[in-house]
């Protein structure tokens, strides 16, 4: 279960591993029916727009075109019926709780969990945007870490539970600088750290980007993939999707809760947010900070 928040040197006492099972159940899925009349198991292009429609009576939300939300909703997906692989390529030992794959390279070490999951959406927005001095994130012990400062060949060093500095690599920007800035953000930064170096949001205020989160030893966070809004009733409902342990692929979820939304959820009717793996108040919407 403590699978890689203990691997190499300690950078702190506990980190922050996430992900324990609470519930299991399932739902069905909605695809766009303008796709019908054709074979959409073929259709590893498409995207989560293309695939997903909303429910009736519900619009998207507009967003800029450049923006965070708009580049979620661009995210590829594995064709229809897909597995969720684990890190280590075989699949997650259920395969009940999903309705779609994103189409990502996760690495074959056992580090892409459910925050990294978060973490790597953002990181990899701005990065494709070489918006390099966007890309920042705390480690569970406090320290910031910039991917801008690592570009410019400095790296980490662990004494302890003490991190510092040292310059010993050339610059670079390269994808393969960038990979292992991210290996390791995601090896010493956690739901705990996330949970802590993000902003509280109000549930009515949710856009895609945003993640519901339950930091701590074990906890887990959940990306808010995509928005729609009842311009008559004011109900908004969004998908959801999530990596978990061990590291695994994103996904997004069904709703256990309502087999006809499925697989959007409404967030403005509820208290309590029921995945098919966890369980959040709506309280626990969070943010990234501005700085991030």
């Amino acid at each position: 279960m403590y699978s890689r928040k203990y691997l190499s040197l300690l950078i702190i006492v506990l980190f922050s591993i996430s992900c324990k099972d609470r519930s299991s159940n399932s739902a069905e899925k909605i695809v766009n029916p303008t796709e019908a009349a054709i074979d959409i198991q073929q259709k590893e292009d498409q995207t989560v727009i293309e695939r997903f429609k909303t429910a009736e009576g519900f619009e998207r939300q507009e967003f800029e075109q450049a923006s965070f939300p708009q580049y979620l909703r661009q995210l590829k997906l594995k064709a229809t019926g897909s597995q969720i692989l684990l890190h280590s390529g075989q699949p997650r030992y259920d395969q009940e709780s999903h309705i779609a794959v994103i189409d990502q390279n996760i690495g074959n070490k056992n580090l892409h969990q459910c925050a990294d999951a978060v973490i790597k959406q953002k990181a990899d927005y701005h990065f494709t945007r070489k918006e390099y001095d966007k890309i920042s994130f705390y480690l569970t012990n406090g320290m910031k870490v910039p991917f801008s400062k690592w570009s410019e060949g400095y790296r980490i060093k662990v004494d302890g539970n003490r991190t510092t500095w040292v310059k010993s690599a050339e610059p670079s920007i390269s994808v393969g600088i960038y990979q292992e800035y991210l290996e390791l953000i995601f090896m010493y930064a956690g739901t705990a750290s996330l949970e802590k170096n993000s902003n509280q949001r109000n549930i009515s205020d949710i856009e895609p980007g945003d993640f519901l989160i339950e930091g701590g030893f074990p906890g887990h966070a959940i990306l808010i993939l995509d928005k729609a809004i009842n311009e008559n009733t004011g109900e908004v409902i969004v998908l959801l999707a999530q990596s978990y342990m061990p590291a695994q692929d994103l996904h997004i979820l069904k709703n256990p809760n309502d087999h006809e939304l499925s697989p959007w959820y409404s967030i403005n009717t509820v208290n309590l947010i029921n995945t098919p793996d966890w369980r959040f108040d709506t309280t626990q919407l969070h943010t990234w900070i501005p700085e991030l």
